[in-house]
């Protein structure tokens, strides 16, 4: 029912109400109306932003990755800048956790910038050994890493994938890319 039907509706409504002396129900009845239009229509404006929401961020999900030492599968976002998803979840809600992100700048098909962020919450290093397989969907590809090193700093080392894990102890999990 559009509001200008409903007005007329009411319009007519007042009439018959009028002719049966039933004024103050009358008006009753057309606040309730009017107060509901406009309270139902903030609810769907604010369902519609919701969604919007989900959208965009599910947009921000390039792959996952995947390391079966420690049972680990969670979704890789890359979103507009380096620091968003080290405290929000994939739907953009606000998490202590985070999720894992490559750099906003990256891009793992080129070897361009292969930084993949994490909270330490999220990967438990003390399982990981060097020569671990990380699997990482990426767009439409699967990339598999070994480990070659877990370090504090990465001065002068080379690196296919770089994964930094901040936390109490800031680590760096640095990977070789193999075929897999």
């Amino acid at each position: 029912m559009t509001l200008k039907s409903a007005i007329i509706y009411l319009v007519i409504r007042m009439k018959e109400l009028f002719k049966k002396k039933s004024f103050l129900i009358a008006i009753a009845f057309i606040l309730v109306v009017i107060f509901g239009y406009f309270y139902l229509k903030d609810q769907v404006m604010i369902s519609e932003k919701s969604s919007n929401q989900i959208s965009m961020s599910v947009d921000d999900i390039i792959g996952y990755i995947n390391i079966k030492s420690i049972n680990l599968t969670s979704n890789l976002m890359q979103g507009l800048d380096n620091t968003f998803y080290l405290s929000h979840d994939y739907l953009r809600g606000y998490s202590e956790n985070g999720e894992f992100f490559l750099d906003f700048e990256g891009d793992l098909e080129n070897n361009n910038n292969p930084i993949i962020y994490s909270r330490k919450e999220n990967i438990n290093i003390n399982y990981l050994r060097i020569n671990d397989l990380i699997e990482i969907g990426y767009l439409k590809n699967t990339y598999c890493y070994k480990i070659n090193s877990i370090k504090d700093n990465i001065k002068n080392n080379k690196y296919d994938l770089l994964i930094k894990v901040y936390g109490d102890n800031n680590k760096n999990i640095l990977c070789k890319r193999i075929n897999c």
